[in-house]
This record gives C-alpha cells, structure tokens and sequence, in this order.
C-alpha cells in the first residue's frame, strides 16, 4: 500500500482545531456509551415511523469498518444496513450513523499525525468517498480519501 498522508483543510476547520486537544476525536472514540434500539417516532430519511432503528456508536462503527477486507468498499447505506441486521433492528439512524462514520475518520487521522501506520488506522475509506457530505465536513482534505481508495482500488482497466 503507498504511503498516504492527511493534511488539515485551509479555512475555518482550523480555527476549532487549534481548540482541540490532539487526542479529541479518538476520545470520542472511545467513549464509553452504549447503543440503543428505538422505535423512529416519525418518518424520515426513507425510515417509517415505527420501524426499530439502530442508534449505533462509534466504537460499532469503527469495527466494522475494521471488518471490511482490503480492497472492498461498501457504501454508507448499506454500512446502515448491515449494522441494523446485525443489531436487530430495521434500519440504523442515518444521521447518528454519519456523525459515527466523521468520528472514526477523525481519530484515524488524528492517529496518523501521532505517528501510527496506515496499516493501524481503522481504513474509514473503504465507506466513505471524498465528495460526500460527511468528508466535507472533516478537519482534513477529503480528496486524500479519494487518493487513498485509488491507491486500494486500483481502476480494473
């Protein structure tokens, strides 16, 4: 795998970083929290009101992503999926999901600027794509996501 390295984005993501301390997100990580099944009490983002939705957390969210073989992607719809299947539930909270996925993704960087490997890191890339909604909103250039998932998924032809 080539080397890959993170970078935080210009403009007003720097600004909440210079705040931060250099740990904050994989302290989000790690949070101890819990789950919850709930029913969604209205209808919205394709979910019925009354369906059973998955509040997943990070550290969920982080192993299975870990669980995704190199070189396979799997979309953050069906990441919400397979999380709501394996957790008996209907579906999983998109938006809880998303904060999930931006939380893995910055501790991974912040894991890479304390000098781990890429190896190490949970590969947030493997769900997550560089134009999403979810990479704008990151401390750090969401085209290196891209980069990354090049340097993975090399194009078959």
């Amino acid at each position: 795998m080539g080397a890959f390295t993170f970078r935080a984005n210009e403009g007003h993501h720097m600004k909440r970083l210079k705040k931060r301390s250099p740990h904050y997100w994989r302290d989000k990580l790690a949070a101890d929290k819990t789950h919850e099944i709930k029913r969604a009490p209205k209808r919205f983002a394709g979910i019925q009101a009354g369906q059973l939705m998955l509040i997943p957390t990070p550290a969920i969210v982080d192993r299975y992503i870990r669980s995704i073989k190199p070189g396979r992607f799997v979309d953050p719809a069906e990441l919400r999926l397979r999380l709501a299947k394996r957790y008996r539930a209907d579906v999983s909270c998109p938006l809880v999901t998303g904060i999930c996925l931006r939380i893995v993704a910055e501790a991974a960087h912040e894991t890479l600027n304390a000098g781990a490997a890429l190896d190490e890191v949970t590969p947030f890339w493997r769900v997550m794509d560089g134009n999403s909604s979810t990479a704008r909103k990151l401390s750090f250039d969401p085209g290196l996501i891209d980069l990354q998932r090049e340097l993975e998924f090399p194009d078959p032809h």
